[in-house]
C-alpha cells in the first residue's frame, strides 16, 4: 500500500489538469493548487474471483465512508460548536455543576479546533417511556457514514445509551443527544 500526498490542479469538473512539483515553495504554487491524499493498493497473488469481488466491494465501501466524512466534516464541526454554544441554555443544564458544563463546552471547542477527526454524527431524541432510550432523529440530523439509515446496523435505538448506568441515563441535558 502506498499513500502519498500529491499537490495537483483540477478543473471545475474535478478532472486532473496537472500534478505539481512539491519541491516548490507554497507561495509559488497556483491559487487553485490542492493537496490530495492518494491511495494505491496492490493485491498480489489473489486469483479467486469471489475474494476479488469482496475485496473490491469492501474497498469501495470504505472509500465511500471516507468521502462522506470529508464532505460532511465542516457540518459536523459546526454542530459541535453549536452544541458547545447552546450547553448553558439547555433546560436541564441547571441540574449540572457549572464546572461540568464549562468542561463539556471547552472540550467540544477544543475538539473542533482541529484536534479531532469527526467521522460521523447523528442526533437522538430521548423517549420518556418506561425505559428511557435514545431513538435516532430524522435522517436530516445525520452526517457522514451515519447519513443512511441502512448503516445503523439495525439498531432502532442507541445501543451505547442503553449501556449507560441508570443515573447517567437519568441526567441528559436535553431532549437530544449526539454521537
Amino acid at each position: 500500500m502506498i499513500h502519498p500526498q500529491v499537490v495537483v490542479r483540477r478543473d471545475l469538473t474535478g478532472k486532473l489538469i496537472e500534478v505539481l512539483d512539491t519541491g516548490a515553495q507554497t507561495a509559488e504554487l497556483p491559487h487553485d493548487a490542492l493537496t490530495e491524499s492518494w491511495i494505491h493498493v496492490e493485491i498480489d497473488r489473489e486469483t479467486d474471483r469471489a475474494d476479488l469481488k469482496q475485496i473490491t466491494a469492501d474497498l469501495l465501501r470504505v472509500l465511500s465512508d471516507v468521502r462522506e466524512a470529508v464532505e460532511d466534516w465542516e457540518k459536523m464541526r459546526d454542530a459541535a460548536l453549536r452544541i458547545a454554544d447552546e450547553l448553558a441554555q439547555e433546560p436541564k443544564a441547571g441540574d449540572l455543576r457549572e464546572q461540568d458544563v464549562d468542561e463539556a463546552r471547552e472540550l467540544l471547542r477544543w475538539l473542533s479546533d482541529d484536534h479531532f477527526t469527526f467521522l460521523g454524527y447523528r442526533e437522538y431524541q430521548l423517549t420518556d417511556d418506561d425505559s428511557l432510550s435514545a431513538v435516532p432523529a430524522p435522517a436530516s440530523a445525520s452526517c457522514a457514514p451515519t447519513r443512511s439509515t441502512a448503516r445503523t446496523n439495525g439498531h432502532p435505538v442507541s445501543p451505547s445509551f442503553s449501556r449507560l448506568p441508570a443515573d447517567a441515563r437519568a441526567r441528559p441535558a436535553s431532549t437530544s443527544s449526539s454521537c
